[in-house]
């Protein structure tokens, strides 16, 4: 999923691919463990995005985010208003990028 963030994120700003694609050989480079999206994920994810989502909410690609730190017991890092005020509704533990 985080790829898929990153490529539509920056996509959405008119980067080209080229400049995207070294974007991704470089987070490629950090030492990390991708988790799968599992079924047990997708359907926690879309219960969310049921309980959640909508205008000025939750988005739909962060409820797998939020899904996948809740099932591993994970901290999210995230810069989203609507997950750092529904932090505890949401049950996970989460770092607010623009307080770090």
């Amino acid at each position: 999923m985080l790829y898929d963030d990153v490529i539509s994120g920056l996509r959405s700003k008119g980067m080209e691919l080229r400049e995207v694609i070294k974007i991704l050989t470089a987070i490629a480079s950090i030492p990390h463990v991708p988790l799968p999206v599992t079924p047990a994920i997708a359907i926690s994810a879309l219960t969310l995005y049921m309980q959640h989502g909508g205008p000025r909410k939750i988005h739909y690609f962060d409820t797998f985010h939020v899904a996948t730190a809740r099932l591993h017991r994970l901290p999210i890092i995230t810069s989203d208003t609507y997950i750092n005020e529904q932090q505890k509704n949401l049950d996970v533990t989460l770092f607010n990028l623009k307080k770090l």
